[in-house]
């Protein structure tokens, strides 16, 4: 969710978290540029549940994702052997990930007792 945000608002440039890290979490992120977004995360949450649902809104509109019909992962992996296949980088690299990781941790220390 944390990359979703970082791709669409701008790369993420601080994080405020909230919550239990065993149910549910907010996290505020700050983006360059001046954009905040909110991203509320469950993993335990259980019984018939609705679609995971991503929605943005703006000054100047909202948006709602459609849901995922594909498995993400087998997207991943296909880009992955792609770009093995063709040499060279790609922009969500080891680097990009590292960044990524970075955030969380931030985050799970927040949320520490």
């Amino acid at each position: 969710m944390i990359d979703l945000l970082d791709a669409a608002l701008g790369r993420v440039t601080g994080v405020r978290a909230h919550g239990d890290p065993l149910g549910w979490t907010g996290l505020l992120l700050e983006h360059e540029g001046g954009a905040v977004s909110e991203a509320s995360l469950c993993q335990a949450a259980v019984g018939d549940l609705p679609p995971a649902t991503i929605a943005v809104y703006g000054r100047t509109g909202s948006a709602v994702l459609p849901a995922f019909d594909e498995d993400p992962l087998e997207t991943v992996a296909a880009e992955f052997a792609q770009t093995v296949r063709n040499g060279g980088g790609h922009p969500l690299d080891a680097a990009h990930g590292l960044r990524l990781q970075r955030i969380i941790a931030e985050a799970e220390a927040q949320l520490a007792p």
